[in-house]
């Protein structure tokens, strides 16, 4: 019981929806990320992102290439972005 999962507790599906990766502000990542889901960037990324969605907040930095099906971008990326649906 403590436990206990809805017959229906996300998408039309029934299936819930994940929680977005986060890179907070102060974390660094060298390297690329591959994601089928949602990222958030807030701190610091040199290399390529491949997500479902990416969010890049005010204090996020991304030096590489993003690609995503969605893309919003409040900070700063210095790189090639291809996206279907762009929030700059």
């Amino acid at each position: 019981m403590w436990f206990k999962s809805a017959t229906n507790n996300g998408n039309a599906n029934g299936q819930r929806r994940a929680a977005p990766s986060i890179l907070s502000e102060g974390f660094r990542v060298e390297g690329d990320i591959a994601c089928a889901g949602e990222v958030h960037v807030g701190g610091v990324l040199s290399g390529n992102l491949t997500a479902g969605k990416v969010t890049v907040v005010e204090s996020g930095s991304i030096n590489g290439s993003v690609e995503a099906e969605t893309a919003v971008i409040n900070g700063s990326l210095s790189g090639r972005l291809t996206a279907v649906n762009v929030v700059l």
